[in-house]
């Protein structure tokens, strides 16, 4: 297992990350579940979202399409996305079935990676420490 990280706070910090994250799991396939959104609604743009589909050919709203399978040749849609997703304060989750990790994005700014391979933890932790990214050490009461 790995370890959780807060989501940077600052919006160019979160593009960033956002970036750097698709490029190490865009290896084939990636596959993005957005899990929820409406949370914190002064802070979300939907329209940012569907607008970036929409000029990925993706027509109809949100709610309509959870799931999505990017390929490589989607580098520059797959980073515009997740970066809005970030953006967005949105729970969204990335998963690489050629690396077997995943990356898991909550609407309360942590976010986890889960692999069996080191290698793919060490590469998180490192984008991670780029960023300054503090260790997620849970909610306090």
């Amino acid at each position: 297992m790995g370890r959780s990280r807060i989501v940077p706070s600052d919006c160019g910090q979160r593009i960033s990350v956002a970036k750097l994250i698709v490029e190490q799991m865009l290896k084939g396939e990636l596959y993005l579940f957005i899990r929820e959104w409406g949370v914190w609604p002064s802070s979300e743009c939907e329209d940012m979202v569907e607008q970036i589909r929409k000029n990925a050919g993706i027509s109809g709203p949100t709610i309509e399409n959870l799931y999505e399978r990017i390929t490589a040749s989607d580098v520059s849609y797959a980073s515009a996305l997740v970066a809005a997703l970030f953006v967005n304060t949105w729970d969204f989750v990335l998963l690489t079935p050629a690396l077997g990790a995943a990356i898991h994005v909550s609407h309360d700014e942590f976010m986890s990676a889960i692999a069996g391979d080191p290698e793919f933890h060490e590469s998180f932790d490192a984008i991670c420490d780029s960023h300054d990214l503090p260790v997620f050490l849970g909610f306090t009461t």
